[in-house]
């Protein structure tokens, strides 16, 4: 299976390297892109503001827990055209064991180029 790239969408930093390993362990190769929230991914997906040369990824990887702040990104994701093809996970965890098979969950997901919700308590 060819590499693919994911924008994860996290505000918190602590968070990174577990979204990050669960990213790359299995047989899928991958590279994660980060940004902390919802104007910072408008910039990066339009390539504006710093962002020029940064890949379109594969997939996108929303882990808040403000669910209006994420529709507020799938809203206008929806909204472009050159956007809205773009698969998103939207992930919220609140514990790790649940996170894990969460992230498993969404990694088959991104193989597939599928939406997916998941919700992890």
């Amino acid at each position: 299976m060819s590499a693919f790239t994911v924008l994860l969408v996290e505000p918190d930093p602590r968070l990174v390297p577990q979204v990050r390993e669960s990213l790359t362990t299995g047989e899928t190769s991958s590279e994660m892109r980060w940004v902390t929230n919802r104007d910072f991914a408008m910039q990066y997906l339009r390539r504006e503001e710093g962002f020029s040369g940064a890949p379109r990824p594969d997939a996108i990887l929303l882990t808040w827990n403000s669910s209006r702040e994420a529709a507020s990104l799938k809203g206008e994701l929806d909204s472009d055209p050159k956007l809205r093809k773009i698969p998103v996970i939207t992930l919220k965890a609140e514990a790790a064991e649940q996170e894990h098979k969460c992230h498993s969950r969404s990694r088959t997901a991104l193989r597939n180029h599928k939406h997916h919700a998941c919700t992890a308590a």
